[in-house]
């Protein structure tokens, strides 16, 4: 409810008509002739503001005191949580593992919605194209964020412009292993054999994300190595133990069940650290090439525009829920490693990974198809 204006004038009207010496015009001056014992100004004030906070139009004042209250606290409704993967992947077990945590933490329910389709890029589109009011927020990762945008397929969004980014979740390292008829025990002895076979050694991998860890691989460590493309995982694995390929650069969740079965050479792990389902399996990094780190990662995002009251809670939130040891237990099962960055080391993080997924392209010269 509102004081309409009409009502405002008469009240500012009347009170210039009293306020002291404020002359009344010419024909009141004639008609209005005050006795000497005329009531004082003061009181006659005082009268008449009571009598018009009698009237309608003052009453109405609670609907202007409603018009100003305070903005409910964020959140203050259930929450979207875009996830552009398929359901029952690892990208939406973790979703779901962060929205129960989350949900006692912010007092809010986040609700699922996968919308899996072109690499991620239909369900990160749909983030972008979210009206940015902190209730549709989503998961990204390295293949919709930067891998896409980097090998040039076109997309409806613009990856480093049409989002803000909330938080890290986590990383999943590729692991490099041999088949057990190639005569090495380490990383560094595959790296001196590859160089004393320059482009003999074959070395398989599934999607764009493994290609390019090859890619760096090579690179860093100065070899030349027989790429060798595969349509999943698991036929990958099922050549590599029949030695049908040397090599393979591979998800370390593909072979959890086989490690126990010594039916392949564990040579290294791509993470920044040791992957917690492999905890004896040194890094890359660790055996003689620094700087090496190539992970399937997820991180927390939202619209451009989104108030930062917004991307302040849900990055502390989600900070809060990864120090949780039921949750770093359940993404360690799914081959992760927890990650706390807030909003701004996010960003910084996804456009370092941009340049330089953008520099392994431009360097190696590999092209892929739309």
């Amino acid at each position: 409810m509102h004081i309409s204006l009409a009502c405002w004038r008469v009240v500012e009207r009347s009170l210039r008509l009293y306020a002291p010496g404020t002359k009344p015009a010419p024909a009141a001056q004639e008609t209005r002739k005050m006795p000497v014992h005329s009531i004082p100004f003061a009181s006659q004030r005082r009268r008449l503001i009571r009598g018009l906070i009698a009237t309608p139009a003052l009453a109405l004042l609670p609907g202007l005191r409603s018009a100003f209250a305070a903005t409910p606290a964020y959140p203050s409704r259930p929450i979207r949580l875009i996830v552009p993967f398929p359901a029952a992947g690892s990208a939406d077990i973790l979703s779901r593992v962060l929205a129960n945590a989350l949900q006692p933490v912010l007092g809010q329910s986040l609700i699922i919605d996968n919308r899996a389709g072109g690499g991620g890029a239909l369900g990160i589109n749909l983030v972008a194209k979210a009206e940015p009011n902190g209730y549709t927020v989503g998961v990204t990762s390295l293949g919709p964020q930067v891998l896409l945008p980097a090998i040039g397929r076109k997309l409806p969004y613009d990856a480093a412009a049409d989002l803000v980014h909330i938080g890290f979740m986590g990383g999943m390292p590729l692991a490099i292993i041999g088949n057990n008829d190639l005569p090495v025990q380490s990383l560094p002895e595959l790296v001196k054999l590859a160089k004393s076979r320059p482009g003999r050694l074959s070395i398989g991998s599934s999607g764009i994300p493994g290609q390019l860890a090859i890619e760096q691989f090579k690179r860093i460590a100065g070899v030349d190595l027989l790429h060798v493309p595969y349509k999943g995982d698991a036929p990958l694995a099922t050549d590599l133990m029949g030695s049908q390929v040397d090599l393979a650069m591979i998800t370390v969740t593909s072979i959890i069940p086989y490690v126990n079965t010594k039916s392949f050479r564990i040579l290294a792990t791509t993470g920044a650290s040791r992957s917690p389902q492999m905890p004896n399996v040194p890094t890359v990094a660790e055996q003689g090439n620094p700087g090496f780190e190539a992970e399937l990662w997820y991180a927390m995002t939202a619209p451009a525009g989104t108030p930062r009251e917004a991307v302040d809670t849900l990055s502390a939130a989600l900070a809060k829920v990864l120090a949780e040891p039921e949750v770093r237990r359940q993404f360690g099962a799914q081959g992760m490693s927890i990650r706390t960055l807030d909003a701004a080391a996010t960003t910084r993080f996804i456009a370092a990974e941009r340049k330089k997924w953008g520099d392994v392209i431009t360097s190696s010269g590999i092209k892929f198809e739309e």
